[in-house]
């Protein structure tokens, strides 16, 4: 799934997350739809909380803080994403009464509740297993807190655990001498912990490129701390892997500031309006909204664009208000109907950015899949070898250059994409029905 810019609103809302170093530094193995999940009920949880609610979350709340494009798949890959929860365990270790070491095996959440329709909804109510109570509910010591929007924008699930881990260490930076604090891991201590399995990540090559690197440039790019590394060896071999930990004060997230208060004297039904919308939208933009459109037209578009979105039919209700409040009443169909119904006057303009959108993103989508699943399916090289050795473009095919150096070739790499796409189908969703949608634009 790719990412659009998070909105205003979004970026600028400070939700904390609070956890226990254990579950820090417990075992488990997300993908980023589970981790988003996850991460989105860990900021519905308030300090005062002294045992779990039913948590709700809703598709339009993730595409808003997580900033994503929605291709009309997110409520599925959300549901997805959290009923898969119920199978994944967390694996803690801690020290007993007595000074004994235990190991802890739990369940993440308990309880998933959705509609089976998307049409009658899409909220999807979580609840927390009582075993994790003790690991995010009245945290006295030895908890990690940090600002969400660090994560916001990570799509690596190692990117966000190394975030995390490194996060612990943040407070013993000592700007006074080296400005840096160290976390040192044995390469099998981080992969256990980031829940990388026997088998994958052999080579450390590859794990440092794909899992190290990766974070490095991620935490560096978007969040308020960076890193570097030492590296250790044994007999040639590296082992361990030192973090030098910064501050990364480029990325430090400031508080933002008040919101404007409503107020009365821009119109006298100002406050009407802004009671309904303020969850979403702020009163700056209710405020323009009153100086550029008729109050009625504002109040017809905003009933009608809440009545869509309680209905589980808008995906991203801040564009939509926008949309709806800014759409002219077509008289003849008010008079038709005791229903007012707007009257959607779709502009060229807008179906335009839609398709410039989608063919910029489609391709990056495309190679982005192609990518993931030649890390993640070990034989699929070695399947693709055999058809472009043996099929249509075997000629095409340069057996002087390897094949990633092929697979970069605009008509051979596209041969070569093609066959996974035609061998892994269900991994093109998200790409087949963008393809889909921009046809259906461009008709």
């Amino acid at each position: 799934m790719r990412k659009t810019k998070l909105s205003e609103n979004v970026s600028n809302q400070i939700k904390l997350i609070r956890k226990s170093n254990k579950l820090v530094e417990a075992r488990y193995k997300f993908d980023i739809w589970e981790m988003r999940v996850f991460v989105k009920m860990l900021t519905l949880i308030r300090p005062e909380d002294q045992d779990f609610a039913q948590y709700r979350i809703n598709s339009t709340e993730i595409i808003h803080d997580f900033g994503l494009y929605d291709n009309g798949s997110i409520y599925k890959s959300i549901k997805e994403g959290a009923e898969k929860l119920l199978t994944k365990q967390v694996e803690i270790e801690r020290i007993d009464e007595e000074g004994r070491k235990k190991r802890i095996k739990a369940n993440l959440i308990s309880s998933t509740e959705s509609f089976v329709d998307e049409n009658d909804g899409t909220d999807i109510i979580l609840k927390f297993d009582p075993e994790l109570r003790r690991h995010l509910l009245d945290l006295k010591e030895k908890y990690l807190t940090y600002d969400v929007r660090n994560i916001l924008k990570l799509t690596s699930v190692y990117s966000i655990r190394i975030y995390e881990l490194l996060k612990q260490y943040e407070g013993m930076i000592d700007e006074a001498k080296q400005g840096y604090a160290k976390r040192k891991f044995s390469i099998d201590e981080l992969k256990k912990v980031l829940g990388i399995e026997e088998g994958e990540y052999q080579l450390y090559g590859h794990f440092k490129n794909k899992i190290i690197l990766k974070a490095q440039k991620d935490l560096e790019s978007e969040t308020d701390i960076r890193f570097e590394i030492e590296e250790e060896k044994s007999s040639r071999k590296i082992v361990s892997i030192i973090f030098l930990i910064y501050r990364n004060t480029k990325n430090s997230k400031k508080e933002p500031k008040p919101k404007k208060q409503a107020v009365a004297n821009v119109h006298p039904k100002f406050n009407k309006i802004f009671l309904k919308v303020k969850d979403y939208v702020s009163a700056d933009i209710v405020e323009n909204w009153f100086k550029e459109i008729p109050y009625e037209q504002i109040e017809v578009g905003v009933g009608y664009a809440l009545s869509q979105h309680k209905r589980g039919k808008v995906n991203d209700i801040v564009k939509y208000l926008q949309k709806m409040v800014r759409t002219e009443i077509n008289p003849t169909l008010e008079s038709k109907s005791s229903t007012t119904t707007p009257f959607i006057r779709v502009e060229n303009e807008e179906a335009l950015d839609e398709i410039t959108k989608l063919k910029s993103i489609s391709d990056t989508v495309f190679n982005q899949i192609c990518d993931d699943l030649l890390t993640q399916n070990k034989t699929l090289k070695n399947q693709i070898l055999i058809n472009m050795q043996n099929g249509l473009f075997a000629k095409f095919y340069n057996q002087n250059l390897t094949f990633e150096q092929n697979l970069k070739d605009p008509m051979v790499g596209g041969a070569m994409k093609g066959l996974i796409h035609q061998a892994f189908p269900e991994a093109f969703t998200e790409y087949d029905n963008m393809i889909k949608r921009l046809k259906q634009l461009e008709k």
